[in-house]
């Protein structure tokens, strides 16, 4: 009982530390730092008397730093249940965040107009599955034409798109389809130095929790001749990958493509884990590697950063449970060292980027379990682990991204 009475005086600080923050919505002006992209749930009781978590409206919260200290507001969309991905975009107003959505699909553009957030719908449709969900979307040229593209991932039609502006619209063309399939992932890397870049995808079965194989794919896309070229990277009879990073560790200005294998379930009891590959490309040959090994079941956010300041980019892997990961490439060999105990999350949606332009990256992850918003930085000895805001117990963050355009395209450089 006193423990129970301890989570609920904890659970109603957060609350109320959450209400202070809501007052002072009106204060905040310009671009946000941070955006966590969230689902949000309640109980309700159904006509057969069951309780049961339904979603609420889709919800963004958007971190300010401002003057030293954390703050935070708001954005719901009640014509979604879920936010996946925000971007810091130009578009309809000026500079705002562009967010994919789900049940209904909509990519839509947010500005803050009169001081409240206004959203302007870009592109929506119905793809005819039981689901209707933009689940991921990258930006970049993969057409070759010098102007960026809008790739999106949906469930759970297994449709992959391209969207281009034409004469100020954006047109979408639908590369891949596959019925009840879900298609997490989009990563976007030049990795065969043709100044185009080749889209990969993670699409797989649906997902399936009753512990039998959810098998998947790893495709990639290549654009010749006016055509998107269909190719497998690797195919997983007994496993799936939701979580690719496409990025150049080795610095030798071509990207590695790296996946993050979920643990074949009828194999976690020996012991098996999460295994991050690596796929380096050379011509039509594609080589691949095990890195590492993590004693979790599934990991779904890798990055891509120097974050111990020694020139060299490291790959920061955030798994279910078991906390938070660097992998590190030195002489021609990998290693593994946990930075932070205590951090998990379905996802655990991680973001390394310099926030403050200080040159020295951070890392930031939310770990929903432990119901905070955490920076994690390097003093040039240990990693130190900051808790910056409240996350609501009935949240899940799919997603923590830079709310600023500068900080978003030195993220993006950083990875590809």
């Amino acid at each position: 009982m006193f423990k129970k009475l301890i989570g609920l005086l904890i659970v109603i600080g957060l609350f109320i530390a959450g209400c202070t923050q809501k007052q002072e919505q009106q204060t905040f002006t310009g671009m946000p730092d941070l955006v966590l992209t969230q689902a949000q749930f309640h109980d309700e009781e159904g006509e057969d008397g069951d309780t049961k978590s339904v979603p609420g409206a889709a919800k963004m919260t958007l971190v300010y730093l401002q003057q030293g200290k954390w703050g935070f507001e708001i954005v719901e969309d009640p014509q979604s249940n879920v936010f996946h991905k925000a971007i810091p975009f130009e578009g309809p107003g000026g500079m705002g965040l562009l967010t994919i959505g789900a049940n209904a699909a909509m990519l839509k553009h947010w500005t803050r107009v009169d001081g409240k957030w206004t959203d302007t719908v870009l592109y929506e449709n119905e793809f005819g599955g039981e689901q209707n969900r933009l689940r991921d979307i990258e930006i970049g040229d993969v057409t070759g034409d010098g102007k960026d593209d809008l790739v999106i991932a949906t469930h759970d039609q297994g449709v992959v798109l391209v969207l281009r502006k034409v004469e100020g619209e954006w047109q979408a063309e639908e590369i891949d389809r596959q019925e009840k399939t879900f298609v997490h992932e989009i990563e976007l890397g030049d990795v065969d130095n043709d100044g185009i870049y080749e889209i990969f995808a993670t699409p797989s079965e649906p997902n399936k929790l009753d512990g039998t194989p959810q098998p998947g794919v790893i495709p990639m896309y290549d654009y010749e001749n006016g055509v998107f070229i269909r190719s497998v990277v690797e195919e997983f009879p007994t496993r799936h990958v939701k979580e690719i990073l496409c990025a150049d560790i080795d610095d030798d200005g071509q990207p590695e493509l790296y996946c993050a294998a979920e643990a074949e379930m009828a194999k976690i009891k020996e012991g098996a884990g999460a295994t991050i590959k690596q796929y380096r490309f050379s011509g039509k040959k594609i080589v691949n590697q095990v890195v590492a090994e993590l004693p979790d079941m599934l990991c779904r956010f890798l990055c891509a950063g120097d974050v111990d300041h020694d020139g060299d980019k490291e790959i920061v892997a955030s798994p279910l449970r078991s906390g938070v990961w660097v992998l590190e490439h030195k002489n021609g060999n990998w290693s593994k060292k946990k930075i932070a105990e205590n951090s998990s999350g379905f996802e655990h949606a991680t973001l390394i980027t310099d926030l403050n332009a200080d040159g020295k990256n951070e890392i930031y992850v939310a770990a929903d379990d432990q119901q905070v918003l955490r920076r994690i930085t390097y003093n040039g000895t240990e990693y130190v682990v900051q808790d910056l805001i409240p996350i609501p117990e009935d949240n899940i963050t799919f997603g923590v991204m830079p709310g600023k355009k500068a900080a978003y395209e030195h993220t993006e450089e950083m990875r590809l």
